[in-house]
């Protein structure tokens, strides 16, 4: 492959992502919370936000105690999955704390805690004061179960003119702690968009060919539904 066929970040930036997309969808985008409001009144699937915290008071104002046994609490503007957390059930059904995808306990204390950071700007773009919120938990695919380790995978699908051109399946592992984000050392798979079968894995900047400390093969995995992610991808 010639280096000139690649296409870097700096010219996808400067050719496609700002020539195609208008200043108002950037924004929209930008915000966890506003992409939800608009895919959601266009009839497109999205997650439940249970509540949103603005200021301070509507952290200190709110029942922590009626929340579920699961949810993730999240910066709204926040990058790289950083200030996500997801908890998976109650550590104890007479307390008031519960467990995380990273196995840790957290309290309602650590919660308002973290949602003050949040709203300080601690995780979002520019150090910019925030808003947080709690949206609903969702779970792993049993197609996916051998694969992740305890987090969510997630599908990216790159779209240009409402035509899908490139799409990869993101792994947690271990080493990320449970969240798909490359950077923070979940695997990155290649997804063959006529099929929705997996092609090349890569971790770290390097070709694997198993899920890291087993036997898996990260190539022909048949991703379920692809012709509805398909759809739903061009749909956003």
């Amino acid at each position: 492959m010639k280096l000139s066929s690649i296409l870097g970040l700096n010219a996808r930036n400067q050719l496609y992502t700002y020539r195609y997309n208008t200043k108002k969808g950037r924004k929209i985008c930008n915000s966890k919370i506003l992409t939800e409001r608009v895919l959601k009144k266009a009839d497109i699937p999205v997650l439940k936000i249970y509540k949103i915290f603005r200021k301070p008071q509507d952290v200190f104002g709110f029942n922590w105690d009626s929340l579920s046994s699961s949810f993730a609490l999240k910066p709204s503007r926040g990058m790289g999955g950083e200030g996500i957390i997801v908890v998976k059930k109650r550590a104890n059904p007479e307390t008031s704390g519960w467990i995380t995808t990273q196995r840790t306990v957290v309290s309602i204390d650590n919660l308002k805690l973290h949602s003050l950071d949040i709203l300080e700007g601690a995780y979002s773009m520019g150090n910019e004061p925030d808003v947080a919120f709690i949206q609903e938990y969702v779970g792993r695919h049993k197609a996916f179960r051998k694969y992740a380790f305890r987090g969510t995978p997630d599908i990216r699908i790159i779209v240009f003119n409402k035509v899908p051109v490139i799409a990869m399946l993101r792994l947690p592992t271990k080493e990320s702690g449970g969240r798909a984000n490359l950077h923070q050392g979940a695997i990155g798979v290649g997804v063959d968009i006529a099929t929705g079968i997996t092609t090349k894995a890569i971790w770290h900047g390097k070709y694997i060919k198993y899920k890291p400390d087993s036997e898996r093969k990260l190539n022909g995995i048949k991703i379920p539904y692809w012709t509805s992610i398909l759809k739903i991808a061009i749909e956003a």
